[in-house]
């Protein structure tokens, strides 16, 4: 028994099991994250180094080079590229179309980790990164003084005590990061004059300040079933302190700090500059986690703001950039855009049909082949974004016709005088072979897509568009086939309608052709 024939002489399932479809799929669009694009991935890693101070020579032949080595023994690399500038490296490795990317970047660091003792001493630890969409920040946050007496210096200990915290607690939230501040640092200036008239160097008062400010651990103490650790507290907690500090000693005299060096605090030299409305501030980037909601993100974000501002002191957060307003903004018309669409088609079916049982069945079909098209998206582990949303924009137009043939040839049975049921099924037998050849032929022109696939933006873009495309056009041709037939079989009988002129006089020219 093929499907139409099964649907029409079982009802009631058949609705039972398009209810369920329509259930999950509301359960579905619930739980789809929203985002502006799907997720890209690109198959390089690109090792950054700096080496503060040297030129690109220097960079070259005592960085890049010994990079390089090490980048080109890992697995599967392809294709090697650097970039060598003053104070500077960047090595990048492209690996074949489908690479596991985390795995790659492990080997990559285990490749670099044996050659880091032949990097000058001066240089940072090589960093591994990968280009990630999802890395770029989603809320961007300025953090500007209400208190004229507060630095820029008291807003970045500010960020780091009390705000930081706050934010990557959030759940989505990989990573808040700040920028644009600077850190508080105790500067001992020595007296060169005064060390060498008492013979000692430099290493003598870092060893006797390294010393005197521990935190160590100083054992442990049980007491009945409980073991408690102990731990040695020196550190300094001001200035005063560390003037006091003993460095050695002359004729049973100690030698301080004091007598060798002026202690003073400062600030760390910047590196960047960040004015919120023309005041200086420091600003705070969050990341999302990958696969994540974006708006609900940013949404947990700005509540967590808001109590924020309600509690610091003698600062506030100002809202620089918020990318869920414009993916808000986006997702919002296009949404707008699919329903005009199929207000329109629903509204042109009336217009050439004249009956209303007729349209309220399509009106019916519509739904029921987006929502089951949201389900299997969920399934796939797609998101609503612009390219998903806009196939199935162009998809609303496509996924009437196969539910209107059929409808049209059961009503052609049933106006020559057949029974319900019986008209249901005949008709639908009757152009199934055209209604599925049909479909085939719209998912073959998105196959390509589909089929070839790389590291390209825009077949990445792309493939869940037309993936997309495939999934709402299969849901239409089974709620054509099996859908259809059971409600268009529970119409009752049709009454005959003079056809208009305007009618008349198509349908002649239509058969002249």
């Amino acid at each position: 028994m093929n499907l139409p024939r099964l649907a029409i002489h079982r009802p009631i399932g058949t609705v039972i099991v398009f209810t369920v479809i329509l259930l999950v799929g509301l359960s579905a669009l619930a739980g789809l994250p929203i985002d502006l694009l799907p997720d890209i991935s690109f198959a390089r890693l690109t090792v950054s180094t700096t080496y503060a101070g040297a030129g690109p020579e220097e960079v070259e032949n005592l960085v890049t080079r010994i990079i390089e080595e090490a980048v080109s023994t890992v697995a599967g690399v392809q294709d090697v590229f650097s970039t060598s500038s003053e104070g500077r490296s960047s090595v990048t490795a492209v690996f074949p179309s489908g690479t596991d990317v985390d795995a790659a970047a492990n080997d990559l660091r285990a490749a670099i980790e044996r050659v880091r003792r032949r990097l000058p001493d001066g240089a940072d630890p090589p960093v591994v990164f990968k280009f990630d969409p999802s890395q770029f920040p989603i809320v961007q946050l300025g953090l500007v003084a209400r208190d004229p007496r507060l630095q820029v210096a008291d807003l970045q200990q500010l960020a780091e005590d009390q705000i930081l915290f706050r934010l990557e607690r959030i759940r989505g939230v990989a990573q808040a990061a700040l920028s644009g501040g600077v850190r508080r640092r105790i500067l001992v200036e020595l007296d060169q004059g005064r060390l060498r008239a008492l013979g000692l160097s430099e290493r003598d008062v870092l060893n006797a300040l390294a010393a005197a400010n521990l935190a160590v651990p100083a054992g442990e103490v049980t007491e009945g079933t409980r073991r408690l650790g102990l731990r040695a507290l020196s550190r300094y907690e001001h200035l005063d302190q560390i003037r006091r500090t003993v460095v050695t000693t002359r004729n049973r005299v100690p030698v301080y700090v004091a007598d060798l060096a002026t202690v003073s605090e400062g600030t760390e030299e910047p590196t960047g500059l960040v004015r919120v409305n023309g005041a200086p501030g420091v600003l705070l980037s969050i990341q999302r986690q990958p696969g994540v909601n974006t708006v609900a993100v940013s949404d947990a974000v700005l509540a967590e703001v808001r109590r924020l501002n309600a509690t610091l002191p003698g600062a506030t957060l100002v809202v620089i950039g918020d990318n869920a307003r414009f993916i808000r903004r986006s997702i919002r018309s296009v949404l707008e855009a699919t329903a005009m669409g199929g207000a329109l088609a629903v509204a042109v079916l009336f217009l050439f049909l004249h009956d209303l049982r007729t349209v309220a069945i399509i009106g019916v079909t519509i739904p029921i082949a987006v929502l089951a098209s949201f389900a299997l998206m969920y399934g796939a582990g797609y998101s609503l974004n612009l390219m998903t949303l806009g196939a199935l924009a162009l998809a609303v137009g496509m996924l009437v016709d196969a539910s209107i043939v059929v409808l049209e040839n059961i009503f052609r049975h049933r106006e020559a005088g057949r029974a319900r049921r019986e008209a249901a099924v005949a008709g639908t037998a009757e152009v199934v072979s055209p209604i599925v050849a049909s479909t085939v032929t719209s998912v073959v022109v998105f196959l390509p897509i589909i089929v070839i696939r790389g590291e390209a933006v825009t077949t990445q873009l792309y493939y869940q568009f037309a993936v997309v495309v495939v999934f709402a056009l299969a849901c239409s041709l089974l709620v054509a086939m099996a859908l259809t037939p059971v409600l268009a079989s529970w119409l009752p009988p049709l009454r005959r309608q003079e056809e208009r002129p305007w009618t008349v006089a198509l349908n002649a020219r239509y058969r002249e052709v």
